[in-house]
């Protein structure tokens, strides 16, 4: 059975609304391309929800498929993994990590996402110009990551109300140290 414009308006999207300048700029995330400008946090999201009924029609007009909604994925991956490394490197992150005020595997999980980054960009500036939003989503660098980095304002909706996520610490916090002997 095919899903109609219906059945996707009703699944939970993320949605991130980053002010610019004199604007605010509403998108959702897992659906490239679907955004919308409006002059007010409130305003670009009620017409993200037009831009979202034209996207999923045209999407599905085309027969092309759409991506669910990241809550409802399903990923192969743990989050875990063990690493080894020269002891003589190890001191030195811990010691970064240190200086930063949070814990070596928060300071490791920032380092890998930078680089990784850096490298999508690298490939996308050796391709051409039109895949830069590609490796953006590829290398998760997501309006919410920025704004957590920068300390710059972003706005998502959160139970039905837009939140600025700079307010939300208990989702944006750093790992408080872990003091055990363990080295990390």
């Amino acid at each position: 059975m095919k899903r109609t414009v219906e059945d996707f308006m009703k699944l939970p999207y993320t949605v991130e609304i980053v002010p610019d300048e004199e604007s605010y700029l509403a998108k959702v995330k897992e659906l490239d391309g679907c955004l919308t400008v409006g002059d007010s946090p409130a305003e670009a999201l009620e017409m993200l929800e037009d831009a979202k009924l034209e996207w999923f029609a045209a999407v599905i007009a085309d027969d092309f498929d759409i991506p669910l909604p990241e809550t409802m994925r399903e990923f192969k991956q743990s989050g875990k993994f063990a690493l080894r490394m020269p002891k003589s490197l190890h001191q030195k992150l811990a010691e970064e990590a240190d200086i930063e005020g949070v814990s070596l595997n928060q300071y490791l999980v920032t380092l890998l996402a930078e680089r990784n980054t850096l490298a999508s960009l690298k490939r996308v500036f050796l391709q051409g110009v039109p895949n830069v939003e590609k490796a953006l989503k590829r290398a998760g660098k997501s309006a919410r990551e920025l704004a957590r980095r920068t300390h710059t304002p972003c706005y998502v909706v959160k139970d039905g109300k837009i939140v600025n996520v700079a307010e939300q610490q208990t989702d944006y916090r750093p790992e408080k140290k872990n003091t055990g002997g363990d080295g990390s």
